[in-house]
């Protein structure tokens, strides 16, 4: 499992050659059904997706099962669910966290700017008059583009931990055995599909040069992120499908023993 965002589907029968991996591709969050038009570069997506599926009709399944669902794999336009964290920044009696905003050159200076005003747009930051704060910086990728980044070192030094428990790898893998279909789905940019509960937001706000902004998803860098979004997806999926589906934070797992079970299972997250 990895946390690049994308989906692997991996039918396996036994006796059989190892299978090839499909084509990766993102998942979103709309999981509505639509006649509209498939847009051609999902077409071609999804015909790479069942290339090494050797049997016609498993073959035609699966594909009429992509095209049915497509607009789940839209990677177009991020969409926030309904759902919200539950509160999850427990400072205690801590008096809030201000910081200054870092320094930057103009360039950078530039491209936060820019970043921030398509966080506006998207909806998944508001302008804030908080007591809190925490300064951004870009961290330059190994692409030489940059990721933006809230540091929230400070914050977390006061926040009480969540020890919700993040699953074992090897129980994990035991729970696979027998099995003989697997697919595995990366949920696309899977914390910003969630609400921020309210009391959070002013405690993660973030500052620029001129300005502050309170998040209204769940962000990145938070001490107790990760086991908020292990509980919230785990109780949604894993808590009535024990015996298919595993969640490791955004990466989820369906197994099944024959290829129709595997299509239901299949079937039944994506219309969740």
């Amino acid at each position: 499992m990895n946390g690049d965002n994308t989906s692997d589907v991996m039918p396996r029968q036994l006796n059989e050659p190892e299978p090839q991996y499909m084509q990766q591709l993102n998942v979103g969050s709309c999981f509505s059904i639509s006649k509209a038009t498939i847009p051609q570069h999902l077409k071609d997506v999804f015909k790479q997706m069942v290339e090494h599926i050797e049997d016609q009709e498993e073959k035609h399944e699966v594909t009429t099962m992509l095209h049915k669902y497509y607009k789940i794999f839209d990677t177009t336009k991020l969409n926030i669910s309904n759902l919200k964290v539950p509160p999850m920044i427990n400072s205690g009696d801590n008096p809030p966290i201000s910081s200054r905003a870092y320094r930057t050159d103009q360039h950078r200076g530039q491209l936060i700017s820019r970043t921030v005003n398509e966080m506006v747009q998207a909806g998944q930051v508001k302008r804030s008059y908080s007591s809190w704060s925490s300064p951004v910086l870009l961290v330059k990728k190994k692409d030489d583009t940059f990721r933006f980044v809230i540091d929230y070192r400070r914050l977390n030094e006061i926040t009480a931990k969540d020890c919700y428990p993040l699953p074992d790898i090897k129980d994990t893998l035991n729970r696979l055995s027998g099995s003989n279909y697997f697919s595995k789905f990366d949920l696309k940019t899977g914390y910003h599909q969630i609400q921020m509960d309210e009391s959070d937001k002013k405690k993660a706000t973030f500052v620029l040069h001129d300005s502050i902004y309170a998040p209204q998803i769940m962000t990145m860098g938070l001490k107790n992120a990760p086991s908020s979004f292990q509980r919230i997806i785990y109780q949604l999926i894993v808590n009535t499908r024990w015996d298919h589906s595993l969640v490791y934070i955004d990466d989820i797992i369906l197994f099944s023993r024959t290829f129709r079970e595997h299509i239901d299972h299949i079937e039944e997250l994506f219309l969740y």
